[in-house]
């Protein structure tokens, strides 16, 4: 121990004459740190308060078919997807969203070649995206994996909100979608908190055939939606050409046109959200 001291003591006095020496540029360097710290804890409050900015795709499709048809018509320009993503995430970029959410069909028949495809224009833009899956998405390809996504129902909190992603995807025969049982009561887990939500999924739950009309087999999740205190806002595709708000006991439900349904130019959707 006195041998401890000893050498602290040698330490010291060699120290001291180059601390008086030195001390301009000592102080300067305390003040630069502590000048530095409470900027960065400023940004940091700022960025904490700052609106929450979403950029949101939907129904990409992507393929190499110059146009997808459906009821003897054009309802998009699959091949139209690079270009069109990489538009989107460009303007994202610069808009500097906090987040990215695909509202699903991200691909057109679920070939693991498109969404790889995708993955690599998301990693070059440097972003990243959460993926919704969707009827197209199909699970016998496995598709959602080659997003790097094995459970197709989770939540990513950002700032002070909670996105939570559904699995809509079973379509049954009348291309409803569907949120089972297992998910409903896992969302009600999920709700359990004190963020803001916002949910997203890729079937609407009205009826395309006439708007004011719920589909009776998402009576329990509008239910449980408009009784929780915190979600906010619900966000689906599925519809292509469908751009709109509807409003259920407080709650926003939004329908976002596909990314690739116009010839010409990419449909996407950046919100910013009130604090």
């Amino acid at each position: 121990m006195n041998k401890l001291l000893q050498n602290l003591s040698e330490y010291w006095h060699k120290l001291n004459p180059l601390m008086i020496k030195n001390k301009k540029v000592i102080f300067v360097s305390i003040f630069l740190v502590v000048f530095l710290f409470s900027g960065f804890w400023t940004w940091k409050e700022y960025e904490n308060n700052r609106p929450l900015k979403i950029g949101f795709v939907s129904d990409i499709h992507a393929a190499n078919d110059k146009v997808r048809m459906a009821d003897e018509e054009p309802a998009g320009y699959p091949r139209k997807y690079k270009e069109y993503f990489s538009l989107a995430l460009d303007e994202m970029k610069r808009e500097k969203v906090d987040a990215i959410v695909a509202l699903g069909d991200n691909t057109n028949v679920g070939n693991p070649k498109y969404a790889q495809s995708l993955m690599k224009i998301m990693k070059e833009k440097k972003v990243s995206v959460i993926w919704v899956k969707g009827n197209h998405d199909r699970a016998k390809t496995k598709v959602m994996t080659h997003f790097g996504i094995d459970k197709t129902y989770y939540f990513q909190d950002v700032k002070n909100w909670r996105i939570i992603v559904l699995d809509s995807s079973f379509t049954g025969k009348d291309y409803t979608g569907e949120i089972d049982a297992e998910q409903m009561k896992w969302l009600k887990e999920a709700l359990k908190t004190d963020s803001r939500v916002i949910i997203a999924m890729h079937h609407p739950i009205f009826d395309k055939e006439n708007l004011d009309n719920i589909y009776p087999i998402y009576k329990d999740f509008v239910e449980t939606i408009s009784n929780s205190a915190n979600v906010e806002d619900v966000f689906f595709g599925h519809f292509h050409k469908y751009d709109m708000v509807k409003e259920i006991n407080g709650v926003k439900y939004h329908f976002v046109p596909s990314l690739t349904g116009n010839e010409k130019t990419p449909t996407f959707k950046i919100i910013e959200f009130e604090k």
